[in-house]
């Protein structure tokens, strides 16, 4: 996974998130380079940098073992993000915006993950599949809010009969935090008026939106997502999106609405693989998850993202999408969508030869107005 430019991007800009990783990957146990450098005392040298550049771009997920769900959710996230990165964050673009081309790159790192894993499989003598399913959450009358742009819901359970989750809730926010602010400013900006005779809505300063998360933290994780795309330049080398957990906010930084990144902010895909070792975090059980959903149903969630090896997942949730709707929760009735990525034909490109018999009137208007030699 060619991702260490990213991530060598991010660690020159934000040194904590050099720190986060070292001292995951050493808790994970994901590989020498980690544990020593985590043991490191001294100045990091080149080529101890250069072993931890290695481990980023191959995390070594598919050997002679098959993957755990966990690995793969972490391999698809931390290619996904490095795209996402490198491919759309270099133009001033809008959250909800960048949360969806986020999930576009989430779609095709799919592909790519899965693809690997059937290679795979003739070492293994298995294989297993990581599945994405997303639902569209945007519904009229909510009473309360969460603060979150979209959630993560990734499917934990040791056996199919199991039910064991982790919900991620996220806000997005969209800064290049530079020295010597080294922060990102929580607050949303105040609403434009049309003309001079519309009331002037109150500021939202983020401090609603903040609080909310708080209370969201107590159920299941929530965090800032922080994208690396500004207003003011457009630049060639965005970072990786970061991550800052509620948890993580000090005091003096929720009462400035202000969230420091010199301090306890990793990358997502390592911020997710954090969480899914920590048994405290998950869900267990119909019930728990029941009120998960319910909780993000009354919340600014737009989308929830379901990460599952269980391709009967949509059944599940069909099951649990009634209940939800029995209990008077404002929730989608239909079934959930495929988070798919298109490539091209196995065998090519279109019939072009095809395409040029068939009338089409653009290339038959523009051929009219284009003269001829």
């Amino acid at each position: 996974m060619h991702c260490d430019p990213n991530y060598h991007a991010t660690f020159l800009h934000y040194p904590a998130v050099l720190r986060s990783v070292i001292a995951i990957g050493a808790g994970l146990d994901l590989g020498q380079a980690y544990a020593g450098l985590a043991e490191w005392s001294g100045p990091i040298g080149c080529s101890e940098y250069q072993k931890l550049m290695a481990a980023l771009r191959d995390p070594g997920l598919f050997g002679d073992e098959a993957p755990s769900a966990e690995a793969m959710y972490m391999a698809a996230l931390q290619r996904a993000q490095a795209h996402f990165a490198a491919r759309d964050c270099h133009v001033p673009t809008r959250e909800d915006i960048l949360s969806g081309l986020f999930r576009g790159a989430l779609a095709d790192s799919l592909v790519h993950v899965n693809n690997q894993v059937e290679r795979a499989a003739y070492k293994t003598g298995r294989s297993s599949r990581v599945y994405a399913f997303v639902l569209d959450l945007t519904l009229r009358g909510r009473e309360t809010r969460t603060g979150g742009d979209f959630a993560l819901l990734l499917e934990t359970s040791p056996h199919p009969s199991q039910s064991r989750f982790l919900p991620i809730c996220l806000q997005a926010k969209r800064t290049r935090a530079a020295a010597p602010a080294r922060a990102v400013d929580l607050r949303r900006a105040t609403p434009k008026l049309k003309d001079a005779n519309q009331e002037q809505k109150a500021s939202s300063d983020g401090a609603h939106q903040l609080d909310a998360l708080k209370k969201t933290r107590k159920l299941f994780p929530a965090a800032y997502l922080i994208y690396d795309n500004p207003d003011e330049v457009t630049f060639q080398r965005p970072v990786l999106p970061l991550v800052k957990d509620i948890n993580h906010l000090d005091k003096q930084e929720c009462a400035d609405l202000k969230a420091c990144l010199d301090a306890s902010v990793v990358d997502l895909a390592f911020y997710v693989r954090h969480l899914l070792a920590d048994d405290r975090e998950h869900i267990d059980g119909e019930d728990e998850l029941l009120g998960a959903l319910e909780h993000l149903s009354r919340g600014q969630v737009d989308h929830l993202v379901t990460l599952t090896t269980n391709a009967d997942f949509p059944f599940s949730y069909a099951r649990l999408r009634d209940k939800l709707i029995a209990k008077g929760v404002r929730w989608p009735e239909g079934g959930l969508d495929n988070l798919r990525s298109f490539s091209l034909r196995s065998n090519g490109p279109p019939d072009a030869e095809k395409a040029f018999e068939t009338e089409n009137a653009f290339a038959e208007a523009f051929a009219a107005r284009t003269p001829r030699p």
